[in-house]
C-alpha cells in the first residue's frame, strides 16, 4: 500500500506541474513545449540540456531501454513471488501489476513522447534557444518549478536599479564584466602610439607642471581626452605608429589629433567584448552585446554612490587602456613619483577582482548540477516500471526542488548583501 501511494503521488505531482505550467503560460501543449529562464548560466544550461536530447534521439534506443526495465520488473515480480510461495506467504499479483501498469503508462505517455525546451535568459539577454527531444516528464519538471523559481524571485529580487535586481545582474555579472574588460585588446599602432604619447608628451608636460600634473592624472579629475588636450605641447615630439605598421616622428599637438582618432569606440571595442564574453555576455548577439554596454555603465555609475559617475562605456576604455599604459611605463622606467599610487590601485584593484570573479561562477555551478541533474534523471526514470516507481519519481522532483530552492536562496543572499553594502 505504501508504495503504491507513492506511484499515486508521484502522478499527482506531475499532473499538478503540468497544470502549474498551463496556468502560467510556461507551456504549451501544441507543440508540446516549456520555456526556461535562466540568470547568467546560458551557456551551462544549452549545453545541458543538448546533451539529454542527444540521449533521448533514438526512438528506437527509448523502446529498448523501456523493455529491458519492463523485464526487470518481472524479474522482481518472479522473485518476490517465489519467495512468497516458499515461505507460505499469501500471493497477491495486484500490488505488483500496479506498478508495473502505472510505471508502463507513465513511460510511455511522458518519457518516449518528446517536447521542446525554450531556454533563455533575461540577466544575460541571450536566446531563446529551443532543444528538441526532451522527454515530456523532464520538460514539465524543468518548466513548472522555472517558473515557480522565477515568481519568487520575482519578489524577492526586482530592485527599481538593475545593478541591484538579481534578475538582471546575478552573482554581480555586471561587474565581472566591468573587471575583465582587457583593455590590452586594442590595434597594436594604437596602444604604441598612444605608449609613445603618454612617454613623450604627458610625462614630460607633468614633469615640467605645464598643463598637466601627476595629481591631474591619479586623480581622474581631467577625462583623458583633456590630459591628451593639455600635453599638446609643440615643442615636444613623439613616434606615431600607423596602421600598416609605419611609424613618423612628429610634435605632440600634430599627433594629438591622430591619437584622438585612434581612441575611437570601434578601435576600443574588443577590449569591451572581451570583458562582455568572460561574463557571459554574446558580443556576436546584437541585444546580448548592448544589454553588457547598458549594465557596465550602470555598474560604473553604481560604483560611485553620489550617482554623479554617469559615463559612456568608451570614456571608461579610454580610461583603462590610459591606466594599462601608465602601468606599462612604470614597469620599463620605474617612476618612482607615480609607482606607489599604481600599486596600491593594482593590489586593491588585484583583491576585489577575487571576490568578484569568485561569485560570478555561482550561477554557472547552478547550471552544472542542473546539468548533472538532468542527466542522471533519465536513467533512474527507467526504474518507474519497477517497485521503486515512488521513490524514483520523489527523487527526481526533489533534485527540481533542489535547485528550485537554491535560486532563491541565492536570490536572497544578494538582496541582503546589496542592502549591507549601502
Amino acid at each position: 500500500m505504501k508504495g503504491r501511494a507513492f506511484l499515486y503521488l508521484g502522478l499527482l505531482v506531475v499532473m499538478v506541474l503540468i497544470g502549474v505550467g498551463e496556468v502560467y503560460g510556461t507551456c504549451s501543449s501544441d507543440p508540446f513545449q516549456c520555456d526556461y529562464v535562466t540568470r547568467g548560466g546560458y551557456d551551462a544550461a544549452v549545453e545541458a540540456w543538448k546533451r539529454v536530447s542527444l540521449l533521448f534521439s533514438s526512438g528506437s534506443q527509448l523502446y529498448i531501454l523501456f523493455t529491458i526495465a519492463f523485464i526487470v520488473g518481472l524479474f522482481f515480480l518472479f522473485v518476490s513471488l517465489l519467495l512468497k510461495a516458499g515461505l507460505g506467504l499469501r500471493i497477491s499479483f495486484h500490488s505488483w501489476f500496479a506498478f508495473l501498469i502505472g510505471g508502463a503508462i507513465l513511460y510511455l505517455s511522458l518519457i518516449i513522447p518528446k517536447g521542446k525546451l525554450v531556454i533563455y535568459d533575461e540577466a544575460l539577454n541571450r536566446g531563446p534557444y529551443t532543444v528538441d527531444n526532451i522527454p515530456r516528464v523532464l520538460v514539465l519538471v524543468a518548466g513548472a518549478l522555472n517558473e515557480i523559481e522565477r515568481s519568487l524571485v520575482g519578489l524577492i529580487g526586482q530592485s527599481s536599479d538593475v545593478v541591484e535586481d538579481y534578475r538582471y545582474n546575478p552573482a554581480g555579472i555586471a561587474f565581472n564584466a566591468l573587471g575583465s574588460i582587457n583593455a590590452k585588446q586594442v590595434p597594436p599602432h594604437v596602444y604604441q602610439t598612444f605608449f609613445n604619447y603618454n612617454k613623450d608628451c604627458i610625462i614630460t608636460t607633468a614633469s615640467l607642471e605645464n598643463g598637466v600634473t601627476f595629481s591631474d592624472i591619479l586623480s581622474g579629475k581631467q577625462s583623458i581626452t583633456s590630459i591628451i588636450n593639455n600635453s599638446a605641447n609643440p615643442a615636444l615630439f613623439t613616434v606615431v605608429v600607423k596602421e600598416d605598421g609605419t611609424t613618423e616622428a612628429m610634435q605632440c599637438n600634430e599627433a594629438r589629433n591622430i591619437l584622438n582618432g585612434y581612441l575611437g569606440y570601434d578601435n576600443l571595442k574588443k577590449a569591451l567584448e572581451a570583458g562582455c564574453s568572460r561574463a557571459g555576455y554574446s558580443p556576436s548577439e546584437v541585444v546580448s552585446f548592448n544589454q553588457c554596454r547598458n549594465m557596465v555603465s550602470k555598474a560604473l555609475g553604481y560604483l560611485n554612490q553620489n550617482g554623479t559617475l554617469t559615463l559612456p562605456d568608451v570614456t571608461i576604455l579610454q580610461q583603462m587602456l590610459f591606466t594599462e599604459i601608465l602601468k606599462d611605463y612604470i614597469t620599463l622606467t620605474g617612476q618612482a613619483n607615480i609607482g606607489s599610487y599604481i600599486a596600491t590601485a593594482k593590489t586593491t584593484g588585484s583583491f576585489i577582482g577575487l571576490g568578484v570573479h569568485a561569485n560570478a561562477w555561482i550561477p554557472e555551478l547552478k547550471e552544472a548540477l542542473q546539468a548533472l541533474v538532468v542527466a542522471i534523471s533519465p536513467f533512474v526514470l527507467l526504474f518507474v516500471v519497477t517497485p521503486f516507481a515512488g521513490r524514483v519519481l520523489s527523487l527526481v522532483v526533489g533534485f527540481f526542488l533542489w535547485l528550485l530552492v537554491w535560486g532563491v536562496i541565492d536570490a536572497v543572499v544578494h538582496s541582503f548583501g546589496v542592502t549591507m553594502a549601502k
